[in-house]
C-alpha cells in the first residue's frame, strides 16, 4: 500500500490489499494460540514468473530461488509473536503495508 508512486495496476492492488486484510485477521485469531503469523516478501528473483513485468531473469538485483528461501527461512527463524501481521523481506528489514 505505501508503495504506490506510479498508480493503475488497480486489480492488483485490491488484490494485495485483501491478502493483508485476511492476514491481519488471521493474526489476530491465532494470537491467543501462541501461532506468529508474518507475510513474506522474497524480492526479485531469477525466475520466468513475472516476465512480462521486467522482473526475474537477468535482472538486476534479482537472486538465485535458493538465497530467496534461505532468506526467508532466517527471517521465519527470527520472529515470533511480536511480529504478528508485520511483512518482511528477505533481508529480514520490515517492509511498510
Amino acid at each position: 500500500m505505501a508503495d504506490n508512486n506510479v498508480g493503475s495496476t488497480y486489480s492488483y492492488r485490491a488484490s494485495k490489499a485483501a491478502v493483508n486484510a485476511v492476514f491481519e485477521s488471521i493474526t489476530e485469531n491465532l494470537k491467543e494460540k501462541h501461532v506468529p503469523v508474518v507475510l513474506l516478501y522474497p524480492g526479485i528473483v531469477n525466475t520466468a514468473l513475472d516476465l512480462r513485468h521486467g522482473e526475474g531473469i537477468g535482472v538486476s538485483g534479482a537472486v538465485e530461488p535458493a538465497e530467496a528461501a534461505n532468506g526467508l527461512w532466517k527471517v521465519l527463524k527470527s520472529k515470533g509473536l511480536e511480529s504478528g501481521g508485520m511483512f518482511f523481506h528477505r533481508s529480514v528489514e520490515e517492509l511498510p503495508w
